[in-house]
């Protein structure tokens, strides 16, 4: 994760989501250069659009290799919606904000220009494929200002240019990331609906380091809330704590480590201890393997 990421976001208008026009990969780069740049106005130094290379954009669109970053750029240019300027340290990426003639926009209407999706740039670069990640935005942007979009599979996959299985596949791949949630609803008919609802990277860690959390005081401390109420610092801590855990480690071992601990343990920190001892253990491995490199390379 890049240092300050939270507070940083691209901003994509609606238009692009569905455009007819822009890949998938192509989407997800104009989101990346929109989140890394940084506005210098307040100083008198106007816009700083980011330079990035090759290796970097190819490392966003989920790990793909340089060639294809190279093509999704090359399209982007022909289109009119970037422009480059060669650096030492690689490409400086400006976004154009151009429309494009002829873009039908896969068939949604009433697009206004001045609505946005918004991402962290977490959730840019978190592991999903780039064609999850549009779906991401166009749930996003069918909700509108509602908590949840109320949209059949069969619209998504119009939108989408797919079948309705590819986008339960895309759905079960955000649904796995904690990135959308799902509730299940009976319309006016009597039939059900799936109302989905986009979470960002940060939202999606939150709601599972604090499942974790109230699951390990659950077993540990008995009522978690009483407990949470006396210990309100102490609980922040474990929060931050099962976050950083779930970011190094992924969620599937801190949960194995809680339920690990909970047939042996009555002090609630004690998982503190754990998941930092974690961290130090990970630090030691790493410095040891760097060591045996260097050593391999004399």
């Amino acid at each position: 994760m890049l240092a300050g990421s939270e507070s940083r976001f691209g901003r994509v208008p609606e238009h692009y989501v569905f455009s007819d026009y822009i890949s998938d990969h192509g989407l997800r780069i104009i989101a990346y250069i929109d989140a890394s740049k940084s506005d210098h106005s307040g100083f008198g130094r106007g816009m700083r659009w980011p330079v990035c290379s090759m290796p970097e954009l190819a490392a966003v669109i989920n790990k793909s290799s340089e060639r294809t970053a190279r093509l999704e750029v090359s399209k982007l240019r022909n289109l009119g919606l970037i422009e480059t300027t060669k650096t030492l340290g690689g490409n400086r990426y400006v976004l154009t904000g151009t429309k494009i003639a002829g873009d039908t926009y896969r068939g949604r209407e009433n697009l206004k220009e001045n609505r946005y999706v918004h991402l962290t740039i977490d959730t840019i670069t978190c592991d999903v494929s780039s064609t999850a990640l549009r779906l991401w935005m166009i749930i996003d942007r069918i909700r509108g200002t509602h908590a949840y979009a109320h949209i059949s599979q069969e619209t998504l996959a119009s939108y989408l240019g797919c079948s309705p299985r590819t986008v339960i596949r895309h759905l079960n791949a955000l649904r796995e990331s904690g990135l959308v949630t799902v509730r299940h609803e009976r319309n006016w008919n009597g039939y059900d609906l799936n109302c989905y609802k986009p979470l960002s990277f940060e939202e999606s860690l939150k709601r599972k380091a604090y499942r974790l959390v109230t699951r390990w005081l659950r077993g540990v401390a008995g009522d978690w809330r009483a407990w949470k109420a006396d210990h309100e610092y102490e609980f922040m801590g474990l929060l931050g704590a099962v976050s950083t855990a779930i970011q190094r480690h992924g969620f599937a071992y801190v949960a194995s480590v809680v339920e690990e601990l909970l047939s042996e343990q009555h002090d609630p920190m004690v998982l503190l201890a754990v998941l930092n001892g974690l961290s130090e253990h990970v630090k030691v491995v790493s410095e040891e393997s760097a060591g045996t490199l260097a050593l391999a390379s004399v």
